[in-house]
C-alpha cells in the first residue's frame, strides 16, 4: 500500500486539506501522471524503432529500384524489406492501442483496466520483439553486409569472406547490448512500474 498511501499523502500536503480526505479526481490525475510517465519511456523506444524503421525501407527501396535488374541484389533487399514487415505491423499496431487508452471515468475499477489494458500492450509487444529478434538481427545483419561488400567492394564477395564474418558477429554482438539495454529501459523497468500500480489497485480492493 506505500505506493496508494504516497499518493494520497502528496495530494493531502499540495491541497493542504485540513481534514485529510482525499478527492478522486486529484488522485486519478496522480495515478494517470504515474502511468503516462512509464508511457513516455516507451514511447521514446517506438519513435527511435519506427525512425530506423522507414530509414531502412528507404535505404531498401532505394536499392531495389535502381538495381531491379540485378537478381540477386532485388531478391535480398526484398528479403530484408519483407523482414520487417511483421516487426513494423506490431509496432504500429500495439503503440498506437496504448498511444489511444483512457480510462472512462475516475472510479478505481476504470482506471485499474486503464493500466492493465497498458500493461498487457506493452508486455505483449515486448514478448513478440525478444522472440523476432533473435532471428531478425542475425538475419537482417547478414543481409546488410552482404549488400555493402557487393554495392560497394570490388572483386569477389569470397575476397573479404573472413572480414564479412568478422564484421558480422561483432555487429550481432553489439546490437545484443544495445537491445539488452534497451529492453531494461523501455520494457522491463516500465512493465514493473505499471505491476506495481496494479498490484496496489488490488490490495486497496481487498482492504475495502
Amino acid at each position: 500500500m506505500e505506493l496508494f498511501d504516497d499518493l494520497k499523502k502528496t495530494w493531502k500536503d499540495q491541497q493542504a486539506v485540513a481534514s485529510g480526505a482525499y478527492d478522486p479526481v486529484s488522485f486519478a490525475k496522480m495515478i494517470k501522471l504515474r502511468v503516462r510517465k512509464q508511457t513516455d519511456r516507451a514511447m521514446q523506444y517506438f519513435w527511435s524503432a519506427f525512425t530506423l524503421q522507414l530509414i531502412l525501407y528507404g535505404l531498401l527501396g532505394h536499392v531495389i529500384i535502381v538495381h531491379w535488374l540485378d537478381e540477386k541484389l532485388f531478391i535480398i533487399s526484398l528479403l530484408g524489406v519483407l523482414l520487417q514487415v511483421p516487426f513494423t505491423y506490431m509496432l504500429m499496431k500495439k503503440f498506437k492501442a496504448m498511444a489511444v487508452t483512457r480510462p472512462i471515468d475516475n472510479s478505481s475499477s476504470s482506471l485499474y483496466q486503464y493500466v492493465k489494458r497498458r500493461h498487457h500492450l506493452l508486455q505483449e509487444f515486448y514478448l513478440f520483439k525478444r522472440s523476432y529478434e533473435r532471428f531478425l538481427v542475425p538475419i537482417s545483419t547478414i543481409l546488410g553486409c552482404y549488400l555493402v561488400f557487393e554495392l560497394y567492394l570490388p572483386g569477389e564477395l569470397l575476397a573479404y569472406w573472413n572480414t564479412i564474418w568478422v564484421l558480422i558477429v561483432i555487429t550481432i554482438l553489439s546490437c545484443a547490448v544495445v537491445i539488452m539495454q534497451e529492453n531494461k529501459k523501455n520494457f522491463e523497468e516500465p512493465l514493473g512500474q505499471y505491476k506495481a500500480i496494479l498490484d496496489e489497485f488490488e490490495m486497496d480492493t481487498k482492504q475495502v
